[in-house]
C-alpha cells in the first residue's frame, strides 16, 4: 500500500469511529463557546459580558472557534470540526513521525493504527474540547523538532513551539523540555553542526517561545490581572502530600494502562533488561531526551500539583507512550533474532491486542457514559439555561457550579461558584467545599445574585437548610444520572428565588445547618 493510501485510510477509520460521538457534550465544552460568543460579539475575553477574565485554558482553541463564528458557523458544531481535523492531523503525523524514528513502515502503520483507535483520544475528539489541539500540537512539536534536530538547522519546530503559552498551559513544558534537550552536551554528537548546532536550535526555540508567552501574559496581565488561567488556581492543588501521591499514581496508571498497558509493559522490559545487562544507551537525541521527558513530565506535573485527574489530560502524552512501546517491539523482537517474517506476525499480533483493548474501552465505558452523559447535559444544564432564557428578565443573575451551557444557552450573567469566571471565589474554594458554599451562601461574600442553583445528592434541599428555607422559593428542578466516570450516582440540580431580606442572620458565616 503506498503511504497515500494508508493515509486516506486513517482518514476513514478516524471519520468511522467517531460517529458514535457526534453528540457528545459536556458542559466545560460551553465554557469556550462562551468566551467565543463574546470574542466574536466584540465583547473581548470575557464569559460575562464586560467582564475579561482568564477562565479558559486555551486561547488558541478560542480564537479558532470564534474564527468559524465570525464565517457566520454555529459555534458548537466549529468545535467539534476543529475537533475532528486535529485527530486527523495526529493521525497523519504521528505515522510520518513514527517512520522517520523507525524507518519502517510495518510498525508504523501498525503502530499508527493503534493509535488512531486510542479510547480515550477518540473520546474527547468530538467534545469541542481542545484536547485533540493540544495532542497534535505536541505530535507536530516532537516531528519538526526531530526533523531541525537532524539537520541542525532550526525551522519549523521554531514557530510551532512558540505557540506553546497559548495551546495550554501544560505545553510550555514541552517547549523547555525541547531547549534542555537541544542544550545538553550528551546529545550534541548526534547533531549536525555539533555544540554550535544544539545551541542553534535550542536557543532558537527559547527566543520564539519567550516571545510568544511574554507576549501573552503582557496581554493577560493586562486584561485579566493574572497570567495564569483561573483553572490552574482552581484544579490544581499546592502540592500534594506524601499521603495522596499514591493515590493520584493510581488514578494516572489506571487511566494511561487502560487502553495503553502492553505498550507501558513492552517499555518496561526493555528497560529492565538494559538495567539488568548494563547495556542503557551513553547518549540520546535531542529528540528521544524530548519524547521521553514530555511523556514522563506531564503525568508527573499533574500528580506533583494534586491535579485531580480526568482521562482528557493524559491524551497528550498517549501518542508517545504508543511510540516507545512499539520501538520497545523491535527492540524485544530483534534480540530474539526474530526472521522478517516472523517480526511483521507478532508486530501484527500485538497491534491487534492494543486495538482490542482500546475498542473494549470504547464500547464499553466511553460510548455508553458519553451517551448517558450528553443525554443528561442536555435534560439538565441545557434545559436550565434554556428555561432561565424563557423565563427571566434579561438582567437576572444566578450563580451556579456548573456554568457552561447554562450561561451559554440562558444568556444571563452567572456568579461561577467553581470560580473560572468568577477569580473572586477561588479564596473560598480554598477553604470551603461546594457543599457548605451552597447550604451556608457562602458566596454572597462575592455577590448576591437573583437565583441560585444548588447541586445535591437529593432535590430541594435548601428547603431542609435552617435559616434558608424561608428565603428561598424552588423554581425548576432537573437531575443527572452522573457527573462523570469518577462520580457516579444521581444529581439533582434545583434553582431557587432568593429573597435576600429573609435570610436569618449569620447563615453566611456557617450557622446554617442542613437537617436530614
Amino acid at each position: 500500500m503506498r503511504d497515500r493510501y494508508f493515509i486516506l485510510l486513517i482518514v476513514l477509520l478516524i471519520a468511522l469511529v467517531e460517529l458514535p460521538f457526534v453528540e457528545y457534550i459536556t458542559d466545560d465544552t460551553f465554557i469556550h463557546l462562551q468566551f467565543a460568543k463574546n470574542l466574536v460579539a466584540g465583547r473581548g475575553f470575557s464569559f460575562n459580558p464586560g467582564e475579561p477574565t482568564y477562565g479558559f485554558t486555551s486561547p488558541l482553541w478560542i480564537l479558532l472557534i470564534s474564527a468559524g463564528g465570525l464565517a457566520g458557523a454555529e459555534l458548537l458544531a466549529i468545535a467539534k470540526l476543529l475537533g475532528l481535523a486535529a485527530l486527523i492531523l495526529s493521525g497523519v503525523f504521528f505515522y510520518l513521525l513514527f517512520l522517520r524514528v523507525s524507518s519502517d513502515r510495518h510498525l508504523s502503520r501498525a503502530a499508527t493504527l493503534v493509535w488512531i483507535l486510542n479510547g480515550w483520544s477518540v473520546r474527547w475528539a468530538l467534545s469541542g474540547m481542545e484536547t485533540s489541539l493540544m495532542t497534535a500540537w505536541v505530535i507536530l512539536s516532537l516531528y519538526y523538532f526531530h526533523r531541525d534536530t537532524e539537520s541542525g538547522v532550526p525551522r519549523h519546530s521554531v514557530w510551532i513551539l512558540a505557540l506553546a503559552s497559548i495551546v495550554r498551559p501544560e505545553a510550555i513544558a514541552l517547549l523547555l523540555i525541547c531547549v534542555v534537550a537541544s542544550l545538553l552536551p550528551s546529545v550534541w554528537s548526534r547533531v549536525p553542526g555539533g555544540r554550535a548546532g544544539g545551541r542553534k536550535v535550542g536557543f532558537s526555540i527559547l527566543l520564539s517561545g519567550g516571545a510568544v508567552s511574554l507576549a501573552w501574559f503582557a496581554f493577560a496581565l493586562m486584561q485579566f490581572g493574572r497570567m495564569s488561567p483561573s483553572t490552574v488556581a482552581v484544579k490544581a492543588g499546592r502540592f500534594i502530600s506524601p499521603e495522596g501521591l499514591w493515590k493520584s499514581v493510581i488514578v494516572v496508571g489506571k487511566i494511561v494502562g487502560s487502553t495503553n498497558g502492553l505498550e507501558m509493559a513492552l517499555m518496561a522490559m526493555v528497560l529492565m533488561t538494559a538495567l539488568v545487562k548494563k547495556s542503557l544507551p551513553g547518549r540520546l537525541s535531542s529528540f528521544h531526551v524530548a519524547a521521553v521527558g514530555w511523556l514522563v513530565a506531564l503525568p508527573a506535573l499533574y500528580v506533583v500539583r494534586d491535579v485531580q485527574v480526568v482521562s482528557r489530560y493524559l491524551v497528550p502524552v498517549l501518542p508517545v507512550a504508543v511510540l516507545y512501546g512499539f520501538l520497545s517491539l523491535r527492540r524485544i523482537c530483534e534480540a530474539a533474532k526474530l526472521t522478517p517474517r516472523s517480526f511483521r506476525l507478532s508486530v501484527s499480533a500485538v497491534s491487534a491486542v492494543c486495538i482490542a483493548l482500546n475498542v473494549l474501552v470504547l464500547t464499553l465505558v466511553a460510548y455508553p457514559h458519553t451517551h448517558s452523559f450528553s443525554r443528561d447535559m442536555r435534560g439538565s444544564l441545557v434545559y436550565l439555561g434554556e428555561w432561565f432564557s424563557a423565563n427571566t428578565p434579561a438582567a437576572t443573575s444566578v450563580a451556579i457550579p456548573d456554568v457552561g451551557a447554562f450561561a451559554y444557552y440562558s444568556d444571563r450573567k452567572v456568579v461561577d461558584l467553581g470560580g473560572l469566571a468568577t477569580p473572586a471565589m477561588i479564596p473560598i474554594l480554598r477553604e470551603h467545599d461546594l457543599d457548605e458554599i451552597l447550604t451556608h451562601f457562602l458566596f454572597a461574600q462575592v455577590a448576591r445574585p437573583d437565583y441560585v442553583v444548588d447541586r445535591a445528592r437529593s432535590p430541594r434541599r435548601l428547603l431542609r437548610v435552617e435559616g434558608l428555607r424561608d428565603a428561598v422559593t424552588p423554581v425548576v428542578t432537573t437531575s443527572v444520572s452522573n457527573l462523570g466516570i469518577t462520580r457516579p450516582g444521581t444529581f439533582y440540580y434545583t434553582a431557587y428565588r432568593i429573597e435576600w431580606d429573609k435570610i436569618a442572620p449569620g447563615i453566611t458565616a456557617g450557622e446554617g445547618t442542613a437537617s436530614k
